[in-house]
C-alpha cells in the first residue's frame, strides 16, 4: 500500500508539472490572471500570492461602501458574496469598485453552499449572456469562484464529473479567467480536492483552475494543529493550486476553537494565498467572526485586527498587490492604457465595443445607448456631451461617462403586482417564516390563506410578499388590498426595498384587520432612487389562526413633491386639491390661476368623467362629472394643459 500511494504522489506531480509547463506557454491565450503549476500570474507574469478577506457584498454593502475600507489593510483580493438573484448591474458596479481600490475581485455564488444539486444552477446563471458580458468586461484581473461549498457528502466520481460539465460550460460560454472550485463538505474538505484536482485540471481546456479550502476545522471537529501543517504540506508536494478561501478564529455558531494564526504562518511559508471571513458585519449565528463592528478599518477588533494588522502574518504585513493592479499596465512593455466607465442613468443600457474596461492608448470604442420601452435615450453626461447614438472615441485618457436616459416607470394606473388576485394561486408569492413562528400558506376560492399554528414573537417572524414591484423615484403610488382575520389582528405592512437593510419606501403601514373581509388602501410617495425590483410584505407573526387576503395592488398615479413630511400637489408654480361633494360633484381649490381640461380617474386608471377645458381662478371651485352616485373607492382628478399632466391628491370615496 505504501508503494502504491508513491507512485501515486509522484505520477500526480508528473501531470501538474507537465501542465504547469504547458500553461506556461499559453501565456499569450491568457486575457488576465493564470494559473501555472501550483501558482497564479496575473497578465504581467508577477506571482500572486492572495491575501485578504470575504465581504458579504450582496446582504450587507450592495454599493461597496466597505471596498476603499478593506483597501486600508494593503489587501490585495477580496472575494465578493453573490448570489444569482443579485441584480446584474449592481454585480458589475461591485467588481468594478473593488477594482478602483486597486484589490482582485473574486466573485462567488453562495446558492448552493451545502447542496450539491444546486451546482448546475449556479453554472446557469454563470453563462447567462448578460453576466458572461460582464465577466469578459472585467476579465484582465477577475477570478470566478464557481459555487460557494457547494455539497456536503460528495463522491470524488460525481465531484470531478460534475465540475468537469460545469467548466466546460463555462469555458464554451466564453469564460476564460481562473475559475475557483471549493471543496465539499462545506468547503472542508480538502482531501476531494487532493484526489480529484489533477483531473479537472487536465479537464479544463484552459487548464486555468485554483481549488480553495475553507479551513472551518476548529478542535471540536476534530481537527487540530498537525492536520493544518499535514494537509498544507501534501498539497504542496503536489504541485496542487490551493488556497484557503475561507477560514476565522471559531466555526459556525461559534463552535470550538481555530488556530488561525497558525493558518497565517503555514500559508505564508507555503506561498499560498488566503481569505479571512469576514469583513464584517452580518455574521448573525457567530458575531466574534466579524472582523469589524460596522465595516470601517478603525473598528478592526479582536482577531480580526491581528490578522489585518498586528500578527507577523497580517494581511498588512504579508500581502503585495501586483503592479499590474497598481497601475493597469506591464511596466517592461511601456503601454499606456486608460480605463473605460460608462453607465446609465434612467430606463435604459448601454454596450461598449469592445466590452473592457481597460483599453490600450488610442484605441477606439465605440458606446451604443438603447432606450427601454416608453423612454428615450437623452444625453452623454462626465467625459462626453451632446446625444450623438452611438458615440465613437479614440481613447486617450480615462473615462468616465454617463447615458442619461427618462425615467419614465410603468404607465398611470397600471397595476404593478403581478398575479394580485391569486387568479394563479400562489405563483410570485412567498410565505416566510422564523424565529419561532410557524404555519403555512394556501390559495382558496382566489384569496390566500395562511394560517399560523405557532405564532412569533414579532409579526415579521412571519410573512407574506412578491417582489418585482417598478417604482420611480418622485412617484406616488396607491397601495390597496382586501384582508380579512379569524379574530381581529393589528397588521403592519410596507412597501420596500427587497433586501437588508429592508428599507421601507412606504413607511410602516398599519391597519385594523376584523373578521369581515374590507379594503385598506394609501398613497406614499418613493422618495428615494427608482427601484425595479421592490417588494410588498405583510408581517403576520403574531396572528392567531388564519388571515386571507385578496386584490392586492399598487398603482403609479403621477407625480409629487414632499415638502417637510407633507406630500402636495405641484401644478406650474401652484397647488390645487379637490375633494368630493357628493352626487358626482367635487370641489376643486385651487391657490393660482389654472386652464385645462380636469378628468376623474378611478384606481384601474379608468377615466369616469371629463371636463372640457377652461380657466380657473384662485379660490374654490364646484365641478361636476356627471349625476350619478361615484361608487366607494379611490380616485384623483387629472388636469391637462396643453403641454403636461398633473393631478390631485388620491380621494377615498366609501359609501
Amino acid at each position: 500500500m505504501f508503494l502504491l500511494n508513491r507512485i501515486r504522489s509522484w505520477y500526480v506531480v508528473f501531470i501538474l508539472a507537465i501542465l504547469a509547463i504547458s500553461a506556461s506557454g499559453l501565456g499569450s491565450q491568457y486575457p488576465g490572471f493564470r494559473v501555472a503549476g501550483r501558482f497564479l500570474y496575473d497578465r504581467c507574469g508577477e506571482k500572486v500570492i492572495l491575501r485578504g478577506v470575504n465581504k458579504m457584498i450582496v446582504w450587507t454593502d450592495i454599493n461597496g461602501t466597505s471596498f476603499p475600507e478593506i483597501a486600508k489593510t494593503g489587501a490585495n483580493c477580496v472575494r465578493i458574496v453573490w448570489v444569482t438573484t443579485g441584480d446584474i448591474d449592481k454585480f458589475d458596479a461591485a467588481i468594478a469598485r473593488c477594482r478602483e481600490n486597486k484589490m482582485i475581485p473574486m466573485v462567488e455564488l453562495h446558492d448552493a453552499t451545502g447542496e450539491w444539486s444546486k451546482l448546475s444552477a449556479c453554472v446557469d446563471w454563470w453563462v447567462k449572456p448578460e453576466v458572461v458580458s460582464v465577466i469578459q468586461k472585467h476579465e484582465e484581473y477577475l477570478l470566478v469562484n464557481i459555487a460557494n461549498e457547494c455539497g456536503n457528502q460528495v463522491s470524488n466520481d460525481d465531484f470531478k464529473e460534475g465540475y468537469t460539465t460545469a467548466v466546460t460550460r463555462m469555458r464554451e460560454a466564453g469564460i476564460h479567467v481562473p475559475l475557483v472550485i471549493d471543496g465539499a463538505k462545506w468547503g472542508q474538505d480538502i482531501n476531494i480536492l487532493q484526489a480529484t484536482g489533477p483531473d479537472l485540471i487536465a479537464a479544463d481546456p484552459d487548464h486555468n483552475l485554483l481549488f480553495s479550502v475553507h479551513m472551518w476545522w476548529p478542535d471540536v471537529y476534530g481537527y487540530n494543529d498537525q492536520s493544518i501543517i499535514n494537509e498544507i504540506a501534501q498539497s504542496v508536494q503536489m504541485n496542487l493550486p490551493l488556497i484557503v478561501g475561507e477560514f476565522g478564529n471559531t466555526a459556525a455558531n461559534c463552535s470550538g476553537v481555530i488556530n488561525y494564526k497558525l493558518i497565517l504562518e503555514e500559508c505564508h511559508k507555503n506561498e499560498i494565498g488566503w481569505l479571512a471571513w469576514s469583513w464584517g458585519p452580518g455574521n448573525s449565528d457567530c458575531a466574534t467572526m466579524d472582523m469589524t463592528t460596522d465595516s470601517k478599518f478603525e473598528t478592526l477588533q479582536g482577531w480580526g485586527l491581528e490578522v489585518a494588522v498586528t500578527d507577523q502574518y497580517s494581511i498588512q504585513n504579508t500581502s503585495v498587490r501586483p503592479q499590474f493592479m497598481e497601475s493597469g499596465i506591464c511596466e517592461e512593455t511601456g503601454e499606456t492604457r486608460f480605463s473605460v466607465s460608462v453607465i446609465a442613468s434612467g430606463r435604459g443600457s448601454v454596450t461598449v465595443t469592445p466590452n473592457k474596461a481597460m483599453v490600450d492608448s488610442g484605441e477606439t470604442i465605440t458606446i451604443t445607448a438603447t432606450a427601454d420601452e416608453n423612454n428615450e435615450f437623452e444625453r452623454w453626461a462626465g467625459s462626453a456631451d451632446g446625444s450623438q447614438n452611438p458615440l465613437v472615441i479614440i481613447v486617450n485618457e480615462n473615462l468616465t461617462i454617463t447615458a442619461v436616459f427618462t425615467d419614465n416607470g410603468p404607465a398611470l394606473g397600471a397595476e404593478l403586482v403581478e398575479n394580485s388576485d391569486f387568479s394563479r394561486g400562489d405563483s410570485g408569492w412567498t410565505f416566510s417564516k422564523w424565529g419561532g413562528a410557524e404555519g403555512g400558506a394556501v390559495v382558496v376560492n382566489d384569496e390566500i390563506a395562511i394560517t399560523i399554528e405557532t405564532v412569533g414573537e414579532f409579526g415579521y417572524n412571519a410573512q407574506l410578499f412578491t417582489k418585482g414591484l417598478d417604482l420611480s423615484s418622485g412617484m406616488s403610488y396607491v397601495v390597496s388590498f382586501n384582508a380579512r382575520a379569524e379574530s381581529d389582528y393589528e397588521l403592519s405592512m410596507n412597501v420596500g426595498l427587497n433586501q437588508d437593510p429592508w428599507t421601507t419606501y412606504s413607511g410602516y403601514q398599519n391597519f385594523s384587520v376584523e373578521t369581515e373581509m374590507k379594503t385598506f388602501s394609501f398613497e406614499f410617495t418613493m422618495g428615494d432612487t427608482s427601484d425595479r425590483d421592490a417588494r410588498i410584505v405583510f408581517d403576520v407573526g403574531t396572528v392567531v389562526g388564519s388571515i386571507y387576503f385578496d386584490d392586492i395592488s399598487v398603482k403609479p398615479v403621477g407625480s409629487s413633491s414632499a415638502k417637510n413630511g407633507i406630500i402636495k400637489n405641484k401644478i406650474s408654480r401652484g397647488l390645487f386639491t379637490v375633494y368630493p361633494r357628493g352626487n358626482g360633484a367635487f370641489a376643486l381649490a385651487t391657490t393660482e390661476k389654472l386652464t385645462g381640461e380636469l378628468e376623474l380617474i378611478n384606481f384601474s386608471g379608468m377615466c369616469l368623467g371629463r371636463i372640457a377645458r377652461k380657466t380657473y381662478t384662485p379660490g374654490i371651485h364646484t365641478v361636476l362629472f356627471g349625476s350619478k352616485n361615484i361608487p366607494s373607492g379611490a380616485y384623483f382628478v387629472r388636469l391637462n394643459d396643453s403641454k403636461v399632466q398633473y393631478r390631485s391628491r388620491v380621494m377615498n370615496i366609501v359609501r
